[in-house]
């Protein structure tokens, strides 16, 4: 594959996993995270399970030796199960732009996880997600916000001469700060949501760290259908041992279950394929 059509493949499932926190905000909402992640991957599973089934390579699922599976299968359980469900209940606590922006440090996890060097291109890139992170994270809108601006500085904007003073940068690190030390704030849904977006990251860098061992062994389309697989029959426990599969299932609407699924489907599938 050359470089050009790497690129090409990143951005179409860059896009395809942006698309997806937005139908999965809509359609959980109200719904238990658990479940909202159990109905959201049966889709995935259907299609890819139907693609699979009818191309050539099917004969390929029942090659993957054991130790593969056990692998892919355990990775879905991390990057798709738990981060998903982690994913969702940000969203809601925190809403779909702040959950995404702040779990997108994934990248910086991965590169922990698997060891790999840090040149300077790169170093710049994590002291940039990181900032921004810092500014999706310390800005709130729905819940008040942390630092409001004086009229004056609305009117002539944030220019750089005068957000060098030490006198505004003082007042901006004393009000950031004043917030994020209260005990309201990290037991408030918006600290929380910081945490479980931080997780969802997290998982998604462990499951991928997984991943990254058996990719040159396992064809794309027979990878993502076994940890489809692994995410899905895990959900399925989980939501079997709360108890409350029946009255979930009445809080479901067609609306839901579309919204749901072609999140699922846009992402686990079609995302996850040209990864």
């Amino acid at each position: 594959m050359s470089l050009n059509e790497g690129i090409f493949y990143a951005f179409g499932a860059a896009l395809c996993f942006a698309m997806c926190p937005v139908f999965f905000e809509r359609g959980a909402k109200d719904l238990p995270s658990p479940f909202a992640s159990l109905v959201r991957l049966a889709a995935p599973l259907t299609v890819l399970t139907l693609i699979v089934a009818m191309a050539p390579f099917a004969s390929e699922v029942l090659a993957v030796s054991d130790t593969h599976v056990a692998l892919i299968l355990a990775g879905g359980v991390v990057n798709l199960a738990i981060a998903d469900t982690l994913l969702i209940r940000a969203i809601s606590a925190i809403g779909v732009s702040r959950a995404v922006s702040i779990s997108s440090v994934y990248p910086l996890f991965v590169m922990l996880i698997l060891g790999e060097s840090i040149v300077v291109r790169t170093l710049i890139g994590i002291t940039l997600v990181m900032m921004g992170i810092y500014l999706v994270s310390t800005s709130r809108s729905e819940e008040g916000a942390i630092y409001k601006p004086s009229e004056d500085h609305q009117r002539y904007g944030f220019g750089l001469g005068r957000a060098l003073r030490p006198a505004y940068t003082l007042k901006r690190l004393r009000a950031t700060t004043s917030v994020l030390t209260k005990d309201a704030f990290m037991h408030s849904n918006y600290g929380m949501g910081i945490a479980l977006s931080l997780g969802a990251a997290l998982c998604w860098a462990v499951g991928i760290s997984i991943f990254k061992t058996v990719v040159d062994a396992v064809r794309p389309e027979i990878l993502n259908l076994y940890r489809l697989t692994g995410g899905f029959v895990f959900m399925m426990v989980i939501n079997a041992m709360t108890r409350n599969m029946r009255s979930n299932m009445s809080l479901l609407s067609g609306r839901r279950v579309a919204l749901l699924s072609i999140g699922g489907v846009v992402g686990s599938v079609f995302g996850s394929i040209l990864t």
